[in-house]
């Protein structure tokens, strides 16, 4: 019996583990009959065996591994011929390759991680050649060490800048860039990441985007823990201290900083002189920022009533972000964001009146101790100058006016609710013809390694090329986009079918009258717009009762009568741009469990709203909106989230309906509408 047990116990693990989801690697090799493949492990403590199989005379091969939790890296093997490539969400990789240029000369389809892996194999066995020809001239003596020297520093810069540039600062969260910082050149790694603070840099980078989307993986903590020893070891000594006589002591003033909060209130830093403040630079993206401001809570919320206050300055990127993350804080917060593109020369001084290079002063001369405080005597300073009339200063300026006219002459101004921004009075003869203004940007692109200036300057560079092309009359397909299309999605569907949501109960009682009845009951209610009355939550923190000014903000909210039946009907709708795909196994590019409760949480937020004004509610529609590309609108199916169905009246189903994105654009461009109850066919 005991047998038995053991077998079917055994029989049950097998099978758990054969149901764990798997990735596939599939392929040929051609010119390869009877020789051995191996599918191997690129792991942290070394490369480990998976599976391998003979080739027969065709070459083709297919394994399956279960799928790793986060991004790792694998590699074909056959004698000493290696391919390199990851996996992270892929299901199934194609690679095809010849037995005599297996590493080079492969193919590779279904992961566009391997594919930049690939062209970085590629970038590198390039620079291995061209640094073995240096070799082989300098030991036949047709060139001198200091040449090779300085030869073989020219290629590593420019292969280190170009791939900082298009692989590493470009997209620091894929495996690729991970790749990138491990590639090596005569067996040591490129980028230095314990002697160099420009590669520790790039390693920085990748380790913070690591962090924030696998903070448990074992890559993303050894990645950090060589950044941290890296810092460590390139960290400028302490510098000796001196004694200062008390008499030659002066207080200096303070870096003043004018910054915008959400709002586009302006707060000086100056303006706050007298008060105890804490001055702080964050980034809400990282994984740090949420532990960090938990902790400046508890400071804040001990201190502020003796007068405390915290200005803290956001370097993200994600202005959306910084504004969704930061919208509940209770104190100031603004952000420091890229503007005009700006050439600034900075000329250093000593005990200048502008602003104060800390750490230059700490690390180049010597403090004074008095009452056990360091002072300096000569403090490195900053002067920036910015060139007001820099070529391309202007010429952003000038781009950014053209763009906004253009849309006003095409009538788009007011559809997208951009207005003419007139920035310069330039014109487009004032900077030259497109191939000089062209060559300035190129010259500009030279000499430019920050990852901000560089794709702007490229996206001007697109915009003159096109602007000239669309003058002459050739035909030229000019596309504007955005990162953030979710948004436009969501006015779309809220435009074309009438959104009520941001509509007072007083405006919605001109139409329905159970509402004005509701008002003239609660008139404190009347200037409440209908997605208001979504409740916020309260907090009691250490005796201080607090409500953050935001709460669920669902996309589109609408009553509807039916006139002809007297019935009532009441539409929460939310607006996603998303496109699901089934394989028949599974669903994947869906909205998530958190967008899914918030449906059913809207519904509860209005119930009450609905039960007071005592309309008698034949439905509560309760829907997605998900776009496709022509056709008419159709219902797909639905979603349900089982661990509601105990709430009394609670609707099982959130349905899913697919509009025709060219239907949904056309009637949101001229302006039109359509009924509610088309969504209900």
């Amino acid at each position: 019996m005991k047998k038995i047990c053991f077998v079917a116990l055994a029989a049950l693990v097998l099978s758990a583990c054969n149901s764990e989801p798997k990735f596939k690697v599939e392929g040929e090799v051609s010119g390869a009959d009877g020789k051995m493949l191996y599918l191997e492990a690129a792991a942290l403590e070394g490369i480990v065996p998976l599976d391998s199989v003979k080739l027969k005379g065709d070459g083709s091969f297919s394994f399956k591994q279960t799928r790793p939790v986060s991004p790792e890296f694998y590699r074909l093997r056959v004698d000493d011929k290696v391919i390199n490539f990851s996996v992270d969400s892929t299901e199934t990789i194609g690679l095809k390759a010849p037995y005599t240029d297996f590493a080079t000369a492969y193919t590779v389809e279904g992961s566009a991680n391997s594919t930049k892996i690939k062209e970085l194999t590629l970038k590198q066995v390039q620079l291995q050649n061209e640094v073995n020809e240096l070799v082989k001239k300098m030991q036949a003596h047709q060139i001198g060490a200091d040449v090779f020297e300085e030869k073989l520093a020219a290629l590593m810069k420019d292969y280190k800048d170009e791939v900082k540039t298009k692989y590493i600062f470009a997209a620091p969260n894929t495996a690729a860039a991970y790749f990138a910082l491990f590639q090596k050149l005569n067996n040591y790694l490129i980028f230095d990441p314990l002697n160099s603070k420009d590669d520790i840099k790039c390693f920085a980078a990748v380790a913070t985007s690591l962090n924030n989307y696998y903070p448990h993986a074992d890559r993303s903590k050894n990645l950090y823990n060589i950044v941290i020893k890296g810092m460590k070891n390139t960290r400028t000594p302490q510098q000796k201290v001196l004694e200062l006589p008390e008499e030659v002591i002066s207080e200096t003033g303070i870096i003043d900083i004018s910054l915008r909060d959400m709002k586009g209130n302006t707060h000086k830093l100056s303006d706050l002189k007298g008060k105890v403040v804490l001055l702080d630079f964050t980034i809400y993206q990282s994984a740090a920022s949420a532990p960090h401001n938990f902790l400046l809570n508890d400071l804040y919320t001990k201190y502020k009533d003796q007068g405390l206050v915290i200005y803290q300055v956001s370097l993200d990127a994600d202005e959306h972000f910084w504004k969704t993350t930061a919208d509940n804080l209770p104190w100031i917060s603004v952000r420091d964001a890229n503007g005009i593109y700006s050439n600034v020369q900075e000329i250093i001084e000593i005990n200048g009146s502008t602003d104060y290079l800390w750490q230059k002063t700490i690390d180049e001369t010597y403090p004074i101790i008095k009452n056990n405080r360091p002072y300096y005597t000569e403090i490195y300073t900053v002067r920036k100058d910015y060139n007001e009339n820099d070529f391309i200063h202007r010429l952003h300026s000038w781009i950014i006016t053209d763009c906004t006219l253009q849309l006003h002459e095409a009538g788009l101004s007011d559809i997208y609710n951009y207005p003419i921004i007139e920035l310069t009075t330039d014109k487009k003869r004032d900077f030259g013809d497109d191939t000089y203004i062209l060559n300035c940007i190129e010259n500009e692109l030279r000499i430019q390694f920050d990852d901000h200036k560089i794709m702007l300057l490229k996206a001007m560079a697109d915009y003159i090329a096109m602007r000239g092309k669309m003058r002459t009359g050739d035909t030229v397909m000019l596309l504007l986009g955005t990162r953030t299309f979710h948004t436009v999605w969501e006015d779309v569907c809220a435009k074309v079918f009438e959104s009520q949501r941001n509509e007072t109960l007083s405006e919605l009682g001109k139409t329905y009258k159970p509402v004005m009845d509701f008002v003239i009951m609660n008139p404190l209610t009347g200037k409440q717009e209908l997605v208001e009355l979504i409740k916020k939550p309260r907090w009691n923190y250490l005796g201080a009762d607090r409500e953050p000014q935001n709460t669920f903000i669902p996309d589109f909210l609408s009553f509807y009568e039916d006139k002809s039946t007297k019935n009532y009907y009441y539409y929460i709708l939310d607006a996603k741009y998303y496109c699901p795909e089934f394989n028949g196994k599974s669903i994947r590019k869906n909205p998530g469990v958190e967008d899914v409760a918030k449906q059913y949480l809207y519904y509860l937020a209005y119930k009450y709203f609905l039960d007071d004004i005592k309309i008698p509610f034949s439905d509560v529609k309760n829907y997605f909106l998900m776009p496709k590309e022509t056709g008419i609108i159709e219902d797909v199916g639905y979603v349900e989230l089982e661990l509601w169905n105990s709430v009394p009246s609670m609707p099982r189903l959130v349905r899913v309906k697919k509009l025709p994105a060219d239907l949904m654009y056309e009637k949101y461009i001229n302006d039109e509408t359509l009924p509610l109850t088309d969504l209900d066919k």
